[in-house]
């Protein structure tokens, strides 16, 4: 309740300041664990590298939020409601505000995806604090 409350009330302050261009919603990769659940990607869950090249879960695709447990179902759809939420505001056409949501995966310190210290599933949502910075740069 808080994530999407506090969300809206974000929006609605931060889309009536005067210099307000642009709002980067930190979604997550939360929204499309669910894929995990389904076959192909499912393999990664179970930490079984793919055979076969995965196709990348993309925009276009379907948001599918996880359900693990309830709390990461909860989670995943407070993330996918902020996102249409954002959506919404944007084609608002007095809000002159540019909203982009990022579904951040894994975020690290480290920056070797090559670890050993991570197994397929950890290696299929890492993200580096390098990645996010020149994601926001």
């Amino acid at each position: 309740h808080i994530n999407c409350y506090g969300t809206k009330l974000l929006f609605d302050i931060a889309t009536k300041q005067e210099h307000m261009e642009m709002i980067i919603y930190a979604s997550s990769i939360m929204t499309v664990f669910g894929y995990l659940e389904n076959k192909p990607y499912s393999s990664l869950a179970k930490n079984i590298q793919p055979k076969q090249l995965l196709k990348k879960i993309t925009i276009n695709d379907p948001p599918i939020p996880s359900h693990f447990n309830p709390s990461f179902e909860a989670y995943s759809n407070s993330k996918i409601y902020s996102e249409e939420l954002a959506r919404q505001y944007s084609s608002i056409e007095t809000i002159n505000v540019k909203f982009i949501c990022a579904r951040f995966g894994w975020i690290n310190t480290t920056d070797d995806v090559t670890s050993d210290l991570y197994d397929w599933s950890d290696k299929s949502v890492w993200c580096s604090h390098r990645d996010l910075c020149q994601f926001i740069d």
